[in-house]
This record gives C-alpha cells, structure tokens and sequence, in this order.
C-alpha cells in the first residue's frame, strides 16, 4: 500500500509541478518583456547623463574664455546634469529590480524542470512512464482518495 500511496503522490506532484511550469513560464515571458522596457529607459537615461556632462563642460569653457552670461549657463548645465544623474540612478534600480524578478521567475522554471525530471525518473521505476523533458502532458485527474479507501479497505 505505501508503495502505491507514493505513486499517487508522485502523479499529483508532477501535475503540481506541470501547473506550476506554465504559471512559471508566463511570469518569465512579462518579467524579461519588463526588463528591456526598463533596459531601455536606463540606455536612455545614460545618454542623457552623457549629455548633460557634456553641457557642463561646454559651459565651464565658455566661463573660462569670459562669455557673457557663462556663469548662470554653467549653473544650469550643473543643475540639469544633477537631475539627470538622480534619474539615471532610479533607472538603474529600477533596472536591478527587473533583473532580479527575471531571475528569480527563470530560477522557478528551473525547478520545475527539474522536479518534473526527477518525478519521471521515479515513477519510471515503478513502470509508469510520464515525459521527463517537455513537452510534458498531464496525467489524467487522480481521485486518491478514493484509491486510498479501496486500498485500506483490501487490507
């Protein structure tokens, strides 16, 4: 009895693990389309930091060759890198909170694989054969305890 109580809990694992997989997968797909939106943003901030670094030192010439008004343009090439630096800083936070979720969503499907993997080579000992790299296929709907009663009630 306790070997066939294992082979139904083996069944309904791998469902658990197949139901899992495709939950896993979806969340890879919207985290990695995430991501490059926010890869995107980062590429764009940093440009704009280049950007501004160069206003700045483009006005700290002119104040040195004595342009008029170079003092306040210098100020304002200052400021707006300042800003632009802080944003570029909140992208890239951004950007490693993406990261981490697209990993930790791939490290998931990871698992999956590999508990489907794992349940096949076990039941496989038992003479029942359930694919072990996709593509997977369910195993019919299990009533166990049903299984469970009729098996406690032969004994």
């Amino acid at each position: 009895m306790q070997t066939r109580l294992e082979i139904l809990g083996d069944l309904r694992e791998y469902n658990y693990n197949l139901d899992s997989l495709s939950g896993s997968l979806a969340a890879v797909s919207q985290d990695d389309a995430q991501a490059a939106v926010v890869h995107d943003q980062l590429t764009n901030r940093a440009a704009i930091v280049v950007t501004a670094a160069a206003q700045v030192d483009l006005t700290e010439q002119e104040r040195a060759l004595g342009v008029a008004d170079a003092g306040q343009a210098e100020r304002q090439a200052r400021e707006s890198y300042g800003e632009t630096t802080v944003r570029l800083e909140k992208a890239n936070d951004r950007a490693i909170i993406a990261n981490g979720q697209a990993a930790n969503a791939n490290q998931q499907v990871a698992d999956n694989l590999a508990n489907c993997a794992a349940l096949s080579t076990r039941l496989a000992s038992h003479g029942i054969n359930v694919p072990g790299v996709p593509p997977f296929y369910p195993i019919p709907s299990l009533r166990m305890k049903a299984e469970v009663d009729a098996q406690r009630m032969a004994n």
